[in-house]
Formats: C-alpha cells, structure tokens, sequence
C-alpha cells in the first residue's frame, strides 16, 4: 500500500511521517520516493520525502520541495509546507531555493510576519541589512510586529552600523518587560558596539547564555583597545567543545585577532580545527582586525521555524518589495 493511500484515512503529520519513515533507510531512493507520494493531493508527503532524499544525500529531494511548494495551497496549513521547506532547506544550507521559498511564502500570505522576519535575516546574511530594515521598520513603527520583528530590526542596525538605532527599538523592549534573551543578547551587541559601559552592564545579567554575555564584554573590550581584558575573559573559552559551532567560531576568531599572527598559542589553536572552521574563523578573525563593527554574532539563528506563524500585520506591497531589490521568480514547478 501506498504511503499516500496510507496517510489518507487520518491526515496529520505524525500519521504522516510514521508512514515515510517505515521505508528501510537504506531503500530510499528517488524513483521509489516517487512511486510512493502522491504529489498534487498530499504535498506534506511529497516534501517528508524530499526531506528523506536530501538526508540521503539524493540532489533530486530538491524537485519534491519544489513541487510540495507550487502545491502548498491544496493544502489545509499551506504555512506549515512553507515553514517546513525553510526548515529543511536552511538544515541542508540550500540557500538559493530557500530565498525563493521565502520570497513565494511572503507573496502567498502578505500577513505573515514571521515569514517576513525570516526573509529579512537572510537580506541580513547577504550583507543587505539595509533592505532587511526597509521590510521590517513600517511593521515595527506601525504596531503591527512583535519581539521577533524588533529583535530582528535591531539585529539589522547593528548589521548597518546603526547600532544607536538598534539601542533607540530594543531598549524600551527590554525595560519594560517585553523582551526575551535574544532581545537582552541584541542590546548587549548594540551596547558593545557603541562602547557603551554603562549601557551594557545595566543589562549583562539578562543576557544568556554565560558564553554569550562573556563574548560581548570581550567584543566591548576589543573596540576599546583592551586586548588583554579580551583574552583574560575568552581564554576559559578556548579549549572547551561547543555543542554549538557559533559559539566557537566566535570565541576563537576574537581571541585570535588579539595575538600576532605568528603566535604559537594561535598556530595550536588552528591546528586542532578542520579546514571548514579554521577558514570561516580565519575570515572572521581578518574582520575584526580591520572592520570590526561589521563582525557577525553568529549564535542566534536566522530563522525560528517553529514560531513562523504569527498573524496580523499589514502587507509590504508589491511595490516596497520592488523597491527592496527583493522581488523575483516563484520557485518553478518541477514540471517547467
């Protein structure tokens, strides 16, 4: 029996993957993925199985989140299809077909802020945070957003060297109680790149976790020429195992750009790093040596997929997006 014919009779998503997952990992393929998901009709399926494809490794699970996306309004929650391709494509860092799933997301329900937030960050990892504040201001200024949306406002003025404008949307956030750690961690960076002591250690307390408000106090050290306190704070950091890659890219990369280069405590460190990290920390180490206000801090994620669903904020017309630089293609069916 098919998986399709299967998940028919009681349509949840537990049913519904329980039943893809009973396929032998091994026997995973793309001609059986396909004889097995009845594309128009459950496009929930035809996305697990393009999850289960590109898990395997098979480039073709790109064509079933394509198609599971052209068919999300057939549908009863066709955000959760666009929800869950973001989640997937950004788990499997396929970047360019996530932005058009974002974009086709955005224009499909103009309401969703959290597809809008989403679709900002990644204008913010392309060095855009420019056209990330143009989406995302009107919303906050309107009263349309929600923490999310001013976290990811003050995220993208500090991403356009704003960081007195990040300070001016977060701080009546955070002090008047409607805040949560990200916003506390945000403030933190505006603070740091303002060099503002004061501003900072009001809040140091609520910024979590310990590695992140002790990475900031070091990014505060570092543009005030105070290397040593830099290294002083970091070096507990230095030996110990991230479960989180973000967390060590940034420590060592500040750490690092406070010794010379042919420092043999730096040539340890880098020895003991595989090639993909050593050179994401070697670029971000050059950037603190010459423009360090534009460093990215790079533990909080660029997307929330679990919390992408929030309503009621006016559209951004056609137009704004036009304006924007962010209009283009819908993803194109599989069948183009």
């Amino acid at each position: 029996m098919s998986v399709a014919v299967q998940a028919t009779g009681s349509f949840n998503r537990q049913n519904l993957y329980d039943c893809v997952k009973r396929v032998p990992y091994k026997e995973v393929r793309p001609k059986h993925a396909i004889e097995r998901s009845l594309t128009p009709k459950i496009p929930e399926a035809t996305l697990l199985w393009g999850e289960r494809l590109l898990d395997k490794g098979f480039g073709q699970g790109l064509d079933f989140i394509k198609n599971a996306v052209a068919n999300a309004n057939q549908d009863k929650k066709p955000q959760i299809i666009y929800a869950t391709a973001i989640k997937i494509l950004e788990r499997h860092q396929k970047f360019d077909l996530l932005d058009q799933v974002l974009l086709h997301a955005c224009q499909q329900h103009p309401h969703n802020t959290r597809f809008k937030a989403t679709l900002a960050k990644r204008l913010i990892k392309k060095n855009k945070p420019d056209l990330a504040i143009k989406i995302l201001k009107p919303l906050h200024e309107n009263g349309h957003g929600n923490t999310h949306i001013a976290n990811t406002l003050g995220n993208a003025y500090i991403h356009a060297e704003q960081p007195q404008q990040a300070i001016n949307t977060l701080k009546p956030l955070h002090e008047g109680g409607h805040g949560n750690t990200h916003t506390a961690s945000i403030l933190g960076n505006a603070y740091a790149s303002t060099q503002d002591l004061s501003g900072f250690f009001s809040i140091k307390d609520d910024i979590k976790p310990q590695v992140h408000r002790d990475f900031l106090q070091a990014k505060l050290n570092f543009l005030n020429n105070e290397q040593q306190k830099v290294k002083d704070i970091l070096r507990p950091y230095i030996e110990k195992d991230f479960d989180n890659l973000g967390h060590r890219i940034n420590v060592i990369s500040l750490f690092s750009a406070c010794l010379p280069n042919d420092s043999q405590v730096a040539k340890s460190i880098f020895e003991s790093l595989n090639e993909d990290v050593f050179q994401r920390i070697m670029m971000q180490r050059i950037e603190w040596m010459t423009n360090p206000l534009k460093v990215e801090v790079l533990d909080i994620n660029f997307s929330d997929a679990q919390r992408l669903f929030a309503e009621g904020a006016s559209a951004v017309s056609a137009a704004d997006l036009k304006k924007a630089g962010i209009m283009g293609p819908r993803p194109p069916h599989p069948s183009a």
